[in-house]
């Protein structure tokens, strides 16, 4: 999506919209410094407020490598893991009765994907790095009971 920043409702409206009867996915926004990728992600956020079916889960890219993998192997570890820490720590905080229902599997989950709870929050073990097969697998049951 490459757009003037004057043209992002005009553009970016549209599509979020069109996320409800759409199926589950994740867009990822990328482009070289100063293209609007911030403000383009900050705007969606701002206007997915406005729908229920939006879960905004902004993502940092940190490239932490200690399983010394090839460089694609790492960046899909690195997504694919704060992604699963910030759905789970949305779910968890909100005390979703999906996270009520089915607290066995979260608690299974956490433990395979390095993450513990510690005053209500969900944080990263530092000791522990799931490999992505693991991430894959995880992510892939946690969309089949979403």
């Amino acid at each position: 999506m490459f757009y003037k920043t004057s043209d992002i409702q005009n553009k970016v409206d549209p599509i979020i919209r069109q996320l409800d009867v759409s199926n589950p996915f994740v867009k990822l926004l990328i482009g070289e410094r100063g293209l609007g990728k911030t403000t383009t992600l900050y705007y969606i956020e701002k206007e997915a407020k406005n729908f229920d079916f939006i879960i905004p889960i902004p993502i940092e890219i940190s490239f932490r490598n200690p399983n010394n993998v090839s460089p694609e192997i790492f960046m899909g570890e690195d997504i694919l893991f704060q992604f699963i820490h910030k759905l789970l720590s949305f779910i968890h905080l909100n005390k979703n009765k999906v996270w009520v229902h089915h607290s066995d599997f979260f608690d299974k989950t956490m433990k395979n994907c390095g993450l513990e709870i510690y005053n209500d929050e969900i944080f990263p073990d530092p000791t522990e790095f799931p490999t992505f097969p693991t991430l894959r697998m995880t992510a892939h049951n946690i969309s089949k009971i979403m």
